[in-house]
């Protein structure tokens, strides 16, 4: 009824709204040109809002008339009313240049603020064009004059834009960083329009970096003002915005209300070059639902939109839509040909998430169809450009919000206590004027002497202080040695069952050898050539224990020697696998060896890596050993040992089907002192130390583990250049 009633009532304003108008027109016959500008000014004026098509008309007539009388403030009005029309009908490339036209006249004038506003009007002309570069440039022009010009709502609108330029290339933490600059600012502005387009920011940060909860506050909280401004561009981006929210979760009732309410809201303001945005929504709710034909239509419809506008950005995402509908149908070649054509685009705009999915999606599809090398390349790309993108981490962008938050309760409460200091001066200002005066040389000459005082006391406690922290610096570093030098204890105290089965065997030969040369010495004819070979395997056996105990020797020698050299990090797998094998052999544990041939050279401590090497295969024994008293029965015990080089990084894996490590206790067993073992089963410090000797080597150690399933730990150590030389302990 209100809404008939206020229709009602528009009525007689309306049509004196056209009368109005016409007669304008009649004017335009008979005025002097200076009076037409003027005329043609107010008709584009009423035309922008009720008739677009119109506004260009007339727009241009103006435009004409203005340039023959070098006009070049109306120049810069009719440029820059043509520049919005063409680009709400997604004609971004004439609506650029219309807006630098504009520019021209503005800096011919030296008219600060208009050049400042066409220049952010530009920078987000060329941000919907993808062309960041050059949206960059028009922005930091557009921020540095409205600094200059002290201009609050300017700056706001720098931030907002610059935070979604940063959004688009996936750079959470810094579009984070501009919308927080930006909400510190409106406290300054105190413009509720202003203040929801940075809460849809903040809600769009929050939900590419996968919060939806807090994204759907910041929606709901702009939702709310722009309902009462009556915006009906960002109304219908909040509504549909809030869909997407619902449809990530699989409520898709409520997905396709909002969705749906904001692209008919959206429809009334004409900005047919964001039309793709709303229809791929509607196309992922009504797939996610089973309406295939529905969801097909939708992205059909989008893309023919995205090509029309040029939009690249809408163009490639529409194509990974439609590709994604195609892999759910099992059409996998057209799948492929439809994300390899969107990711030639997503590369061309810098757009990392849609490259993301693409390489994802691709990597499946190429599984599927039986093409490996390809699905490997793809993962690869698709694991390095994920890593590029989480840099900052939901948790680093709430400390950021965190911060912000309490710098400005910080700021309130200093503006309050100074404002209550003030009120307490001036009430006692009169009363204690006369007494200030005679205490306030005391009170100084007292101020300087505790000063003084102060600064010598300070002086000294430093000095007191370094020398405790040079101190605990000494006895820290001589702690970790000995303990280092435990450590190194410990291990060779693992390897002794096994090192004395190494020397038994070559002692046990060396006394049948011995027993056999008596035997032949008690004959009268003694065979030469027996008793030679057997001294011969004496002497060899001999040998064997030799170097068995030298290399014990330089494996616990060499760990604490601060020395760099070039190795093969095989050599360490063979030699730490020597020491142990018999160990493992009577647990009945089997070791596989993947190992190539040859391998790049690194560079470090070689008895230091051996160590690591020997701590991994300890601590899969005993993984194995615990697993192997929890299940039913036997079953059977393996350790598999490779080694490989990908890139510029040569990579040890050490993998057993043992008991596995909980996800908790992932983070930990790096610590020094933790163990997942039994009191007295562990000192926990193997893994700490070999942690901090492939850092040494500037590597790093992986985990990956499944309880009752496996670990696997991989060592990444980089490859020695001859050209970087050693690194720098």
């Amino acid at each position: 009824m209100r809404v008939k009633i206020l229709f009602v009532l528009m009525i007689p304003i309306m049509l004196y709204a056209e009368t109005y108008i016409d007669s304008l027109k009649l004017e335009l016959l008979k005025s002097s040109d200076q009076v037409r500008v003027q005329i043609l000014k107010t008709i584009t004026e009423y035309f922008a809002i009720n008739s677009p098509d119109s506004t260009i008309e007339y727009c241009q007539t103006g435009l004409s008339l203005a340039r023959s009388m070098g006009d070049s403030i109306h120049i810069g009005f009719f440029s820059i009313q043509l520049s919005q029309i063409l680009y709400t009908k997604g004609l971004i490339k004439k609506a650029i240049d219309y807006t630098k036209d504009a520019l021209n006249y503005f800096e011919s004038n030296k008219d600060s603020l208009q050049i400042a506003n066409t220049c952010l009007t530009l920078s987000v002309y060329y941000f919907d064009e993808c062309d960041l570069d050059s949206a960059k440039i028009y922005l930091n022009k557009s921020k540095n004059i409205f600094k200059s010009l002290n201009d609050t709502h300017g700056l706001l609108s720098c931030n907002s834009t610059e935070s979604s330029i940063e959004l688009f290339l996936s750079n959470y933490y810094r579009a984070m960083e501009n919308n927080l600059i930006a909400l510190a600012r409106y406290s300054e502005a105190k413009n509720n329009f202003t203040l929801a387009i940075l809460l849809y920011d903040a809600g769009q940060i929050y939900y590419d970096v996968k919060n939806y909860s807090k994204s759907m506050d910041y929606f709901q909280q702009a939702l709310e003002i722009f309902l009462n401004e009556g915006s009906n561009f960002f109304l219908g981006l909040c509504y549909v915005s809030i869909g997407r929210i619902y449809y990530s979760f699989s409520q898709l009732d409520s997905a396709k209300i909002y969705a749906q309410r904001g692209y008919d809201i959206f429809k009334k303001v004409n900005y047919e070059i964001h039309y793709p945005f709303f229809l791929n929504v509607l196309g992922n709710i009504e797939l996610a639902a089973g309406n295939s034909k529905n969801a097909v239509d939708f992205y059909k419809e989008s893309l023919l939109l995205a090509k029309k506008h040029h939009n690249k950005w809408y163009e490639s995402y529409s194509l990974q839509r439609l590709g994604y509908y195609y892999f759910l149908r099992e059409e996998y070649d057209r799948a492929i040909r439809l994300y390899l054509e969107s990711n030639i685009l997503s590369k061309k705009i810098k757009s990392k998430d849609i490259s993301l999915d693409n390489h994802y999606f691709l990597s499946k599809c190429y599984i599927i169809t039986g093409q490996n090398s390809l699905a490997i390349e793809n993962l690869n790309k698709y694991i390095s450009l994920k890593d590029s993108i989480f840099f900052m981490n939901q948790h680093d962008i709430t400390e950021l919000q965190v911060t912000y938050h309490t710098e400005n309760v910080k700021k309130e409460k200093d503006l309050l206590q100074k404002d209550n200091a003030i009120l307490k001066l001036e009430a006692e200002k009169q009363k204690l004027l006369k007494t200030r005066f005679l205490l306030g040389f005391a009170l100084v000459t007292l101020l300087a002497v505790i000063v003084f005082y102060l600064y010598r006391h300070k002086q000294r406690h430093n000095r007191i202080l370094q020398q405790r922290i040079e101190e605990a610096l000494k006895q820290q570093r001589e702690q970790q040695a000995i303990i280092t030098h435990q450590a190194g204890l410990t291990t060779l105290g693992e390897l002794t069952a096994g090192v004395v089965h190494e020397i038994n065997q070559p002692l046990q030969s060396i006394t049948l050898c011995a027993e056999g040369i008596g035997l032949e010495n008690k004959e009268k004819l003694p065979p030469n050539e027996e008793i030679s070979r057997n001294v011969q395997d004496i002497a060899g056996y001999i040998d064997r224990i030799r170097s068995i105990m030298e290399h014990i020797r330089l494996f616990s020698s060499g760990q604490q020697e601060e020395y760099c050299q070039k190795f093969n990090i095989n050599e360490c797998i063979e030699n730490a696998f020597r020491m142990i094998r018999l160990q493992l052999n009577q647990r009945g544990i089997t070791v596989k060896q993947e190992i190539p041939g040859e391998l790049p050279v690194v560079s470090g401590n070689p008895y230091q890596y051996e160590r690591v090497v020997l701590n991994l295969i300890l601590n899969a024994r005993d993984a194995l050993e615990e697993k192997g008293k929890r299940v039913n029965g036997g079953y059977l015990k393996e350790i598999i040992i490779k080694s490989n080089c990908k890139t510029n990084d040569v990579i040890l894996e050490v993998l057993d089907n043992g008991i596995g490590i909980e996800e908790k206790q992932r983070s930990k067993i790096f610590e020094a002192f933790y163990s997942t073992k039994k009191l007295g089963e562990g000192q926990g410090l193997g893994l700490s130390i070999a942690n901090r000797t492939i850092k040494g080597m500037g590597g790093r150690i992986e985990v990956e583990s499944e309880v009752l399933v496996g670990t696997t730990m991989r060592v990444v150590v980089p490859v020695f250049h001859e050209n970087l030389g050693f690194p720098e302990k």
